[in-house]
This record gives C-alpha cells, structure tokens and sequence, in this order.
C-alpha cells in the first residue's frame, strides 16, 4: 500500500427511510460510497494521514476492487474521500 491510499470495507447504503407507513426515498448518487475503513498509509510529511481504521467515510467511487480473504475491499488515495463520518 502506499503512503496516501486507504483499503475501505464497502457498506450498504440505505436507498429509502420509513416514515410512519410512508416509504420515503432518499437521493443517493451512484459515484458516492459509504464503508470502513480497515487500513490506511502511512501518509507524507507534506500530507498527513487523516483517516484512521475504523472510520466511516463516504468515498468516490472512482476506486479499485480487490478481494482479499474473500472480503470485498475498495482500495483507494485519500483524497477520493469525499468526509469522515462522525
């Protein structure tokens, strides 16, 4: 891994909320994902590392797949991530 990329775990994201008895669908764009984040860099004096494990982000989608003990992960640089959760 290198010094400014992330390995993410990818979650579902919800697509509706239930209001009473009203199903209520929530915008969602197909470029925004949310997961945890599982391991991260190293980071450069120039750029600190701002993620850390165990971290909800929401991230473009613009990353590599890998699959690594048969886990789906999402690789990739700190700067496709869009906010940390809180």
């Amino acid at each position: 891994m290198g010094p400014l990329t992330v390995l993410v775990r990818p979650k579902k994201r919800e697509t509706e909320k239930k209001i009473g008895r009203i199903y209520v669908p929530l915008t969602v764009s197909d470029r925004q994902l949310i997961g945890e984040v599982v391991a991260v860099g190293s980071g450069t004096q120039e750029t600190p590392m701002e993620a850390k494990v165990g971290d909800e982000v929401e991230y473009l989608a613009n990353s590599f797949e890998v699959s690594i003990d048969n886990k789906d992960l999402h690789l990739l640089y700190m700067s496709n991530i869009l906010f940390i959760r809180p």
